[in-house]
């Protein structure tokens, strides 16, 4: 053993013993997914990585399922590790993307199908939609445009159903929806969506008044 190898071990141990010192399995995650992310992954011990991504895969929260992607891709686990996890936890659009990166096309498809089918479940038509789209089923894209576009609608998100509109070709709708969401945007005080809508409707002094105003309240 070389003396930088011997002083990795060295630390590595005594990271576990001051870890083995936490109390609850939460604080030991918690503390391996800051080293993860502090670190970029480098010097954290495998085993330690794989306990935390194990410990958050069992969490109920969305957010915390998350944090064992977050964990492995940031540690730099292998491509298979991390589309292991993105399958397991449902992730199936990034779990596809992933797949389709390295060249598994046929799982590509299976997972982009998966995650169309996860979008219409979850009643979230936009982006079944899109994922319908970016694989080529046109047809099938537009029904969920459709669907989408009547939600947004519905649930009177005017933002949306213009974007939706427009890109369904309903010139008129996607007018109106847009006039809708500049006011709408305005009343929420969301200056930067009023001024995207502005723009789009080619009312250029109401979009910069309000790209003014969400400058001066959230300086970049």
């Amino acid at each position: 053993m070389g003396i930088f190898d011997w002083f990795k071990a060295k630390e590595e141990k005594k990271l576990e013993q001051l870890l083995n010192g936490l109390s609850t399995e939460e604080g030991k995650a918690k503390a391996i997914n800051w080293l993860v992310g502090r670190r970029r992954g480098k010097n954290v011990p495998l085993p330690l990585v794989e306990k935390a991504i194990t410990f958050y895969e069992k969490q109920n929260s969305e957010r915390e399922r998350y944090s064992a992607i977050c964990i492995a891709r940031e540690a730099g686990l292998s491509t298979e590790r991390l589309l292991e996890l993105q399958q397991n936890l449902g992730y199936y659009e990034a779990a596809a993307e992933l797949a389709e990166e390295t060249c598994q096309q046929e799982l590509a498809n299976k997972l982009y199908e998966l995650a169309i089918e996860q979008y219409e479940q979850k009643g979230e038509l936009y982006w079944a939609a899109n994922v319908a789209e970016m694989t080529g089923q046109d047809e099938r894209a537009k029904l969920l445009y459709e669907g989408a576009l009547n939600q947004c609608e519905n649930d009177k998100e005017f933002y949306m159903a213009a974007r939706i509109a427009k890109r369904l070709g309903y010139k008129d709708r996607a007018k109106t929806f847009n006039e809708q969401a500049i006011e709408q945007c305005e009343r929420r005080g969301d200056f930067f969506m009023a001024a995207e809508a502005a723009e789009e409707a080619g009312q250029l002094e109401r979009a910069t008044l309000y790209r003014t105003l969400d400058e001066i309240i959230f300086p970049r």
